[in-house]
């Protein structure tokens, strides 16, 4: 396997995620901690044991990653498992050069949990919010019917949750119009703040 990464690069804490056991099995699971080398998952019940190995497809800020868990400890739930796992090794399986949205200091990242359990992050920069809904640039990596959240982390951070409505590529990805579907207004006032004029 190749060097370690940092995995808060790449997950954070309840997002979704799809582990395949040595055996072939993706496990749906549910992130809880997530450390630099480590993290605890929420399995179902009895799907894991102690010294098992796992391996999961990750990807963040333009790296695509295989990581492979070794389980340190489950403990038993009532409806599920909880799973300390350690990082064993990884693969990167692609990777791309940041982009000028990347260093563009606004922090807006782009989640999309997809129906298979895999989570999709993109850099993100808003250019409009309006009544109307919400509009903003990322890689081409979603499509119309996707729900997104917006999000931006620190003391300032909010969450946005939008649906994705209409999708134009441009040069250096695509423009999404989107309509809000969850969101205080708080964090519509900072995803404001946060936009490009």
């Amino acid at each position: 396997m190749g060097g370690l990464i940092d995995l808060r690069r790449f997950v954070r804490a309840g997002d979704a995620g799809v582990l395949r056991r040595a055996d072939g099995v993706d496990l749906r699971t549910v992130y809880g901690h997530v450390s630099t080398l480590w993290a605890t998952v929420q399995c179902p019940r009895g799907a894991v044991a102690s010294g098992d190995a796992m391996q999961a497809i990750m990807e963040g800020a333009g790296t695509r990653v295989l990581v492979t868990f070794e389980a340190i400890e489950v403990v038993a739930g009532v409806t599920d498992d909880r799973c300390e796992l350690a990082v064993s090794g990884t693969v990167v399986l692609a990777e791309r050069r940041e982009t000028p949205r990347a260093a563009s200091g606004l922090g807006l990242v782009a989640i999309h949990v997809r129906s298979d359990g895999f989570v999709v992050r993109a850099d993100a920069v808003a250019t409009d919010v309006s009544s109307a809904g919400v509009q903003f640039e990322a890689d081409d990596r979603f499509a119309p019917g996707d729900e997104i959240t917006l999000a931006q982390e620190g003391g300032d951070g909010f969450r946005v949750r939008v649906r994705v409505i209409r999708r134009t590529a441009t040069a250096t990805g695509a423009r999404y119009g989107c309509r809000v579907v969850a969101a205080t207004a708080a964090d519509e006032e900072r995803l404001l703040a946060a936009t490009r004029g």
